[in-house]
């Protein structure tokens, strides 16, 4: 849960617990709410478990940041963009690729006499959206 939904949980839990003194409801009953209270206050502050899968979502942010890149872009240019993790991107993008919604596409790395250039020199790839994805 995001830290300011936490607090306002929090805040609630608070106001139900000084309202609850003040009732004339039976003491086990008040008893009982409160130990709810607890339980869901403790849930909520435990830290949110990470997800062995990613999200849908993040595949979204990967295909509008190709969108905004204009429908292609190298992954270096991704990561700025959206932002997310390096490793990250680069299994959103195999996701991506498997799912037939971008394509991989190699770019040569050869200087002006067809010598091939030294590896980070350039980008081995780069990422285009494939047509209905746009």
């Amino acid at each position: 849960m995001e830290p300011l939904k936490t607090l306002q949980a929090l805040d609630t839990a608070i106001k139900i617990l000084n309202e609850l003194d003040n009732s004339p409801i039976d003491e086990s009953v008040k008893l009982q709410i409160k130990q709810k209270v607890v339980e869901i206050v403790e849930e909520l502050s435990k830290p949110e478990k990470r997800t062995t899968g990613i999200s849908t979502g993040s595949q979204q942010k990967i295909i509008e940041s190709l969108r905004k890149l204009g429908g292609k872009a190298i992954r270096s240019q991704i990561i700025d963009d959206t932002g997310l993790d390096p490793n990250s991107v680069s299994s959103l993008l195999n996701k991506l690729v498997k799912s037939q919604k971008v394509e991989k596409i190699l770019i040569e790395r050869s200087d002006n006499n067809g010598n091939r250039r030294g590896r980070g020199l350039k980008p081995d790839y780069m990422y285009s959206l494939i047509e209905g994805n746009e």
